[in-house]
């Protein structure tokens, strides 16, 4: 079994690295890492680092990616595990990357989100959660999420794709517990005073505009569930 991170649909920053998850510890040989390749649209190969560490693999590009580009990370056929197991055939991820940020997000912003209610009566009134932004040139947004009631912090990657944020599902506190933002949260960037870093979040990306995420748990997912994001000063 083998999965990829990013997910093999995400748009990508131009930055980073990617991570190739397999079901068994695999045979670190030069010759056998070989067999990973990242590949350009036109099926050229990328120069990239590939490391090993038990059943995990790293696939560093040497060089920035370009921006609003196609790729495909690919898996040759008969890559070996430690007890010399091979793969039968070649598997490909094929990427996008970001298109080049139109603006930074850095420092440290209020997320407010609207929780499920869980059958209470009304509307529940909106929670926050404190998140520290750092952006870099290639559109991958660092996330640090600080939350006032839990002596812990998350940490996460995002991207941004032009004007556009998305940042990844994280733990978000509800009652004395704790969900899932499942979907990510995704929205326009905007810049209030000029400095080319984003103050807020204007509309959602979805149909009709709609700024909204999924919450999700054990037996629950609800949609369309409003939010919001905007820098502290």
């Amino acid at each position: 079994a083998l999965t990829a991170f990013p997910h093999w649909s995400s748009v990508i920053p131009t930055t980073g690295t990617f991570e190739l998850s397999f079901s068994m510890p695999v045979f670190n040989d030069p010759s056998n890492l070989a067999r990973i390749r990242l590949l350009d649209d036109s099926g050229r190969e990328v120069a990239a680092r590939v490391t090993a560490v038990r059943n995990r693999v790293s696939v560093t590009p040497m060089a920035p990616l370009q921006a609003a580009s196609s790729y495909q990370l690919v898996v040759g056929e008969f890559f070996e595990s430690e007890s010399e197991a091979r793969t039968s055939r070649r598997e490909a991820f094929t990427y996008r990357t970001a298109t080049a940020p139109a603006l930074a997000v850095r420092g440290r912003y209020t997320l407010q989100y609207t929780p499920i209610s869980f059958g209470a009566p009304g509307v529940p009134a909106p929670r926050t959660v404190t998140l520290t932004l750092e952006s870099d040139a290639g559109g991958a947004v660092q996330v640090a999420a600080m939350y006032v009631h839990a002596p812990l912090t998350w940490r996460g990657t995002g991207v941004i794709d032009g004007r556009t944020l998305r940042l990844p599902p994280m733990p978000l506190p509800v009652g004395g517990s704790f969900a899932d933002g499942f979907s990510g949260f995704e929205a326009r960037l905007e810049d209030t005073d000029g400095d080319g870093v984003a103050d807020r979040v204007s509309a959602g990306t979805s149909d009709g505009g709609t700024r909204g995420y999924t919450m999700a748990g054990p037996g629950f997912e609800v949609r369309d569930l409003p939010w919001d994001l905007t820098l502290i000063p």
